[in-house]
């Protein structure tokens, strides 16, 4: 039976029912016509307000959560899914962990959010520097080219023709008939493009590693300002929504119970954004 609450919520379980959440949405772009199981995620999310789950219910249900998304991840083109697809499969699991073992949940959602954005941002870096289309400047200028570099530029006109204009080329060589080629070439907007966008492909690798960096300063004041500034710098540069957002729950599950109030408000209104954002097609998983 259900019991009726009045409590504070704990981190835990914050972080749990915003990964249900942002399941939700997700799901709405993977599994369409399974309506249902959305439903069902949103009616458990609104019970939480107002009666107390037993610790099985939740477990069960981000049980359910995960085997869902590994199904989905590994037998359905793994190869072709984002980082954030896995993500998606490793904080579920560190909730499931944190929900059993309630006493050491705290500890175990930091210890475990540490590492997870420890192994995102190193092997980020790790993964462009081993790549010969990125170390090149081809991959970033391509994603500048067809408008997945700074988006947020799309607002000028200018540039969203010139983005358009792009993408129509590269479009029809996609569906063009097979050359000794093999590539498609754009015009540069301005003048030095390819050694601007070259450059700032280094600085992107510095700023993952530096993010690493400032995961091991005991400052939290400086360490979460940075967060701050690296995920607006990110949401600016690439609309990767789902990757974000995330993100900001690994990095709301840095904060210590007794830290500044604007920086849990913060996370959670990232949060939020990017899930407005994702649910009115502005971003992306």
């Amino acid at each position: 039976m259900f019991i009726l609450k009045n409590k504070t919520v704990d981190k835990t379980q914050i972080l749990t029912w915003l990964y249900l959440l942002f399941f939700i949405i997700y799901s709405n772009g993977i599994f369409k016509p399974f309506w249902h199981l959305k439903l069902l995620l949103l009616v458990a999310i609104c019970l939480s307000f107002f009666v107390e789950f037993f610790k099985k219910q939740v477990v069960i249900l981000l049980i359910g959560i995960v085997s869902i998304q590994m199904l989905i991840t590994f037998y359905f083109k793994y190869y072709l899914d984002g980082n954030h697809c896995f993500v998606v499969i490793f904080v579920g699991l560190m909730l499931i962990l944190a929900n059993i073992f309630k006493e050491q949940g705290d500890t175990i959602i930091k210890k475990n959010a540490f590492w997870m954005l420890i192994i995102i941002m190193f092997f980020g870096a790790f993964q462009k520097l081993h790549s010969p289309t990125y170390m090149s400047g081809d991959f970033m200028n391509y994603l500048f080219a067809n408008g997945g570099l700074f988006s947020i530029s799309e607002v000028y006109s200018p540039l969203k023709s010139y983005y358009y204009a792009n993408q129509e080329i590269i479009a029809s060589f996609a569906y063009a008939k097979p050359s000794a080629d093999g590539f498609v070439s754009v015009p540069y907007l301005f003048e030095n493009q390819k050694n601007i966008i070259f450059y700032f492909g280094w600085f992107v690798i510095l700023l993952e590693l530096l993010f690493v960096a400032v995961l091991l300063i005991k400052n939290e004041k400086m360490k979460h300002l940075f967060f701050i500034i690296f995920l607006f710098s990110l949401l600016l540069t690439r609309n990767e929504t789902g990757f974000l957002s995330l993100v900001s729950l690994l990095c709301f599950a840095q904060l210590p119970q007794k830290e500044n109030k604007f920086f849990h408000l913060f996370y959670l209104a990232f949060f939020f954004i990017c899930i407005l954002l994702i649910h009115l097609g502005k971003g992306f998983f």
